[in-house]
């Protein structure tokens, strides 16, 4: 499961982007806390009355994903610069 929090005005969105599940509220924590739980509830609650697959393929609407993967990028793109040894940073700029 895919999930994605983010600002929006003085609140705070999660999303289980693989579920089409969003909450809302000011405590970034909470709400990616609950969102998490309401996405586990919702895959026990599909397995366990035999429920249609398609209830485990209603994916979040586009906006949410483009955000999810540019974060990915930025984050992947920070990672390798911090792997980057400071002192070859240093060397290389002489």
């Amino acid at each position: 499961m895919e999930f994605f929090g983010c600002s929006v005005g003085d609140k705070f969105i999660g999303v289980c982007l693989t579920f089409d599940i969003i909450e809302e509220g000011y405590n970034p924590i909470e709400v990616m806390k609950s969102v998490e739980e309401a996405a586990i509830l919702h895959l026990k609650t599909v397995c366990k009355k035999n429920l249609s697959d398609d209830l485990l393929n209603r994916y979040a609407p586009q906006e949410f994903w483009d955000k999810y993967f540019e974060f990915q990028k930025k984050k992947i793109i920070h990672e390798n610069i911090a792997e980057i040894p400071f002192l070859d940073l240093l060397h290389s700029s002489k």
